[in-house]
């Protein structure tokens, strides 16, 4: 994928940009497809640089993810739990799976775009191997999958319970925008203009 440049003027000089790099200068960073070490790592550095530059202003992450590794998606959650400014997320596109879980733990406002589509689900287990690999595998998905319950509960701040998250997401979950802040999942919806 070629990211566009921009030109930005100012006085009598103009600069290229690449466009990640504008938006990162607005405190925005704009997350986008799988969830793994390449775009989690990318993400990661981009926040922290934000955070060691102004730790009063909020930053904007943007999210349109169909899931991926739930390793680097937690390690993604870490990283905004401990930064000392608040992290705004704000869902489009589709927020499924780990996309979800990062749209609902945001520390600032969680806002989600009125035609994003947001799903969650149980852990996937990709066990393979010797019975014994495979056993020591399912309790590792186990320990992830009650985690992961735990914390999208505290993250609807008292609006849903853990049994509710469990009840509701032993099968793919799908929820509008409005379903997502009745569950707790969102702070707000962003309204079309139109």
């Amino acid at each position: 994928m070629v990211l566009p440049n921009i030109i930005e003027k100012t006085g009598r000089s103009e600069k290229v940009l690449d466009l990640p790099s504008k938006l990162l200068s607005e405190r925005i960073v704009y997350f986008w497809g799988e969830i793994n070490d390449d775009t989690m790592n990318v993400a990661i550095m981009q926040m922290l640089w934000l955070a060691a530059q102004d730790s009063d202003t909020p930053i904007d992450l943007y999210i349109s993810s169909g899931g991926g590794s739930v390793y680097y998606g937690l390690a993604l959650k870490d990283v905004i739990y401990s930064l000392p400014c608040k992290v705004n997320t704000i869902g489009t596109g589709i927020c499924a799976s780990m996309g979800a879980y990062l749209l609902a733990c945001g520390t600032g406002t969680r806002k989600v775009s009125e035609n994003c589509r947001i799903m969650l689900h149980s852990v996937s287990s990709r066990t393979g191997g010797t019975i014994h690999d495979m056993k020591i595998d399912l309790e590792e998905t186990l320990f992830l999958q009650n985690q992961l319950m735990i914390d999208i509960a505290n993250f609807t701040k008292g609006k849903s319970t853990v049994d509710t998250i469990k009840t509701k997401t032993e099968r793919d979950y799908w929820l509008s925008a409005d379903d997502c802040i009745k569950l707790g999942i969102v702070d707000e919806k962003i309204k079309s203009k139109h």
